[in-house]
């Protein structure tokens, strides 16, 4: 899938790509929230997917919440999922089942045209390293 954004000129935060250990990935800072834009034409196609994946990283002693916001701006709406309080200091792997994204006002999974990384409780947050994010049906 390719990206028409990613950041977005209105994302609160910076993204940079790194590598660690040989792997490229995504080094999330001053995050509020990052924003994702696939198109603004037709979006893409959630529909048929089962569940979401994502790794992340962040410092020791960190216990801040994340989430993963949808957003259907063809047809309107949106629906988050929360990935939960952060463990810090070494590589968490989620999986969320897409029915999570049930909640919410979103119509349709079917043209999500934008996909929002999001912290909660700013403070105390210096970085997020995130990889290995995708949706896939089993």
């Amino acid at each position: 899938m390719s990206l028409s954004e990613l950041p977005t000129s209105w994302s609160a935060g910076g993204l940079a790509e790194t590598a660690v250990n040989g792997d490229n990935i995504w080094k999330l800072t001053n995050l509020d929230y990052i924003g994702i834009v696939t198109n603004y034409a037709s979006g893409i196609d959630l529909s048929s997917m089962e569940k979401m994946h994502i790794d992340y990283w962040v410092p020791e002693g960190v216990t801040n919440g994340l989430l993963v916001k949808i957003v259907n701006t063809v047809d309107s709406g949106e629906a988050v999922a929360s990935l939960g309080t952060t463990v810090g200091g070494s590589w968490q792997s989620i999986e969320v089942d897409m029915s999570v994204f049930n909640a919410g006002n979103l119509s349709n999974k079917n043209k999500i045209t934008q996909i929002l990384i999001d912290v909660l409780e700013l403070e105390g947050i210096s970085a997020v390293y995130i990889d290995n994010f995708y949706f896939y049906k089993n």
